[in-house]
């Protein structure tokens, strides 16, 4: 699964919970969303993510990456929203 970030997670540094990025190719084209690790069942992890609605999904080792240190920094001020919201999202009903 070519992706134009390098994975920087291993297994031993992810904290869960723990917030991170989760980068898919979604209809050929690369997106990225920031969510909170909740679980990990075997070799998939469980995350939550939205702004607004709240949606679920599993993703898989290679899928995650850390914060970058501009991210961080947005997510210390509370400005999540500046964060990656390329996943589907959706109005609670």
């Amino acid at each position: 699964m070519g992706s134009p970030h390098s994975a920087t997670v291993k297994p031993q540094t992810i904290t869960v919970p723990g917030n991170y990025v989760i980068r898919r190719k979604i209809d050929g084209v690369w997106k990225e969303q920031y969510v909170q690790i909740i679980n990990k069942s075997g070799h998939l992890y469980e995350y939550d993510y939205g702004i607004v609605g709240f949606h679920e999904g599993h993703c898989k080792l290679e899928e995650i990456r850390e914060l970058s240190p501009t991210e961080k920094q947005l997510e210390a001020s509370g400005k999540t929203y500046l964060l990656p919201q390329q996943f589907y999202q959706s109005m609670p009903a």
